[in-house]
């Protein structure tokens, strides 16, 4: 296989082939209720209030959320020979929707420091964060069961992109302490991506008796950095793929039992300018090409592969690009049973590639001296489903550990039934504990 259909054949399929299944966002619903106990939720609400005078997040700290969407089974079937599994794609086209979305989202601190202010709080943090999401159809795995046919892949969307997030937040309170605003900016420093161009098209339309090739290509370009990195050299830690980005959040007391709280995180981008790579094809607006027969052929896969290379114009290019950050929002409104027990309702909405499909979670918590812990139902999303989450933090010493999860009734099921998961947890220091 030559240089240049080898070109063709990994942006066909790296391009379009970015995902599969159908999944919900990355909530973190139970991680957020935890509130102002557990100083990692400040990566959700750029708010925080709290209850020590100093807290210390320890490099012991590590928040996933991964939806594939789709079961392992559903992808690997049972061989002809014992013991042997294969992969069916045509079964997996059969059990997803017309169209598709997935998510990852990794946070693993590196270092946070809080410091409780008479009016508010100053942190200071940085952390790793990986995010992939991924829009696609029912039509690209169409192709991977079916083989080379017509197909009119739009909107097929993929941004994969792990970066250091290093910063400083501020809160401060207003109107008698019953409105705090907070504020966090970042610097960031993108390690590599993987994304495609804004609104990146391509189809293919076959006339099966004339054999003609009718092409349209569009913005049909991949876009990397750092991904592909020369045999023998060593990459460095930092880049110099550079970002800024900002949190925005408040919290407000309508009442002594009512608290309604916003946040809008990851506001911002990152340039990329080092290690690029840009894979494109052609602009193409209904060309035809003579193609071929492919029920008469005897090697498919080097007349497909000499045809695509004669139909698609491929090149490389080292064009510098920008990406923006997957911004994410929270709503929630908290009603105070007591000081000890709290309702918590809040609304999210994963913001990638300009989409709205909020979630929706009813939770329940319970604040002790040195101890917080609750359950709560979610939803929405997506294609909506129902799941349980819990959360838990308790302190011995200065040492508080913690952790959650939204995906209660996924515990036991079998690797390959799952479709998802959902974990946080921690170590922290607490110093200076205010009663």
């Amino acid at each position: 296989m030559n240089c240049k259909t080898m070109k063709t054949k990994t942006l066909l399929f790296a391009l379009f082939f970015s995902g599969i299944g159908n999944s919900r966002a990355q909530e973190f619903f139970s991680l957020y209720n935890l509130g102002d106990d557990v100083v990692q939720t400040h990566n959700l609400s750029p708010v925080l209030l709290p209850k020590n005078k100093v807290t210390i997040g320890t490099p012991i700290n590590l928040g996933l959320s991964l939806n594939a969407g789709f079961q392992i089974n559903e992808l690997l079937r049972e061989g002809s020979r014992p013991n042997t599994l294969k992969i069916d794609f045509q079964n997996l086209m059969d059990a997803s929707e017309e169209k598709n979305k997935a998510n990852v989202n990794l946070t693993a601190n590196i270092i946070t420091l809080a410091f409780k202010m008479e009016n508010g709080a100053i942190s200071i943090f940085s952390n790793v964060r990986e995010t992939l999401n991924w829009h696609f159809s029912k039509e690209l795995i169409g192709l991977a069961a079916n083989g080379l046919e017509d197909f009119n892949l739009k909107n097929e969307k993929l941004r994969a992109t792990a970066y250091f997030e290093t910063g400083i937040g501020i809160t401060q309170k207003f109107l008698k302490d019953r409105l705090a605003i907070g504020l966090r900016l970042k610097l960031l420093n993108g390690v590599n991506n993987i994304s495609t161009a804004k609104d990146a098209s391509l189809s293919l339309e076959i006339d099966p008796d004339a054999y003609l090739w009718n092409v349209n290509a569009s913005q049909a370009s991949l876009n990397t950095a750092s991904i592909n990195t020369p045999e023998g050299e060593q990459r460095s830690l930092f880049t110099g793929n550079s970002g800024f980005g900002v949190d925005f959040g408040a919290r407000y007391e309508l009442t002594e039992k009512w608290v309604l709280e916003i946040a809008v995180n990851d506001l911002g981008s990152i340039n990329w300018s080092e290690d690029v790579v840009n894979y494109n094809i052609k602009e193409a607006t209904n060309v035809v090409y003579q193609g071929i027969d492919l029920k008469n052929i005897n090697d498919a896969e080097k007349e497909i592969e000499e045809a695509l290379e004669n139909i698609l114009d491929t090149d490389e290019t080292q064009k510098s690009f920008k990406t923006n950050l997957s911004t994410r929002s929270y709503l929630s409104a908290r009603y105070k049973l007591s000081d000890k027990n709290t309702l918590n309702a809040v609304v999210f909405n994963d913001h990638a590639f300009g989409s709205f499909n909020p979630s929706y979670s009813l939770g329940y918590n319970r604040s002790l001296k040195k101890a917080r812990f609750g359950l709560l139902a979610r939803s929405g999303g997506i294609n909506p489903d129902f799941n349980l989450g819990a959360n838990i933090a308790f302190a011995m010493g200065a040492f508080q550990f913690y952790a959650a999860t939204d995906n209660l009734l996924n515990i036991g099921k079998k690797i390959e039934e799952t479709s998802r998961a959902n974990l946080c947890f921690g170590l922290n220091l607490l110093l200076g504990r205010e009663n």
